[in-house]
């Protein structure tokens, strides 16, 4: 089940915003504004809420792709194009069919991704990933991983 309509009434009451960088915040009742986001283990990033007594969670990339660019088709998922799976640039995510995924992941292992982001040709370096983990809200994250 997706809880996409519970978020993108959030958005819609202003109270979650996505930027141009494919980063969320939440907007509290000073206005002012703080990371939504939790980052996983697998290094994907969660969006949790709470309403009525009930949490709600989806992940960052989800929401990011449905409320720019629609509906997730069944047998499809979105796709982080540089591997990173913090990077949720709208630039940065594709739809694919999940065969297609699986053959692609096939291709790649965690250890050539390694290197490509070690390697100059790469757009982050391990210090720029460093530098955006540094940055992430260290509230109570670990706690929903």
């Amino acid at each position: 089940m997706s809880y996409f309509p519970v978020f993108l009434n959030l958005i819609q009451e202003k109270t979650l915003i996505i930027n141009e960088r494919g980063e969320i915040y939440r907007i509290n009742k000073s206005g002012s504004k703080k990371r939504a986001e939790l980052i996983q283990r697998d290094g994907y990033l969660k969006v949790i809420t709470k309403l009525n007594g009930k949490v709600y969670a989806i992940l960052a990339h989800r929401l990011i792709w449905e409320y720019l660019k629609g509906d997730i088709a069944q047998g499809y998922v979105v796709h982080h194009k540089n591997g990173i799976n913090f990077n949720n640039d709208i630039d940065n995510l594709e739809l694919v069919r999940i065969t297609d995924l699986k053959k692609m992941e096939r291709k790649e292992s965690l250890s050539s991704l390694a290197k490509r982001v070690q390697k100059a040709k790469s757009k982050v370096t391990p210090a720029q990933l460093q530098a955006v983990y540094d940055k992430m809200p260290k509230c109570d994250r670990w706690k929903y991983i």
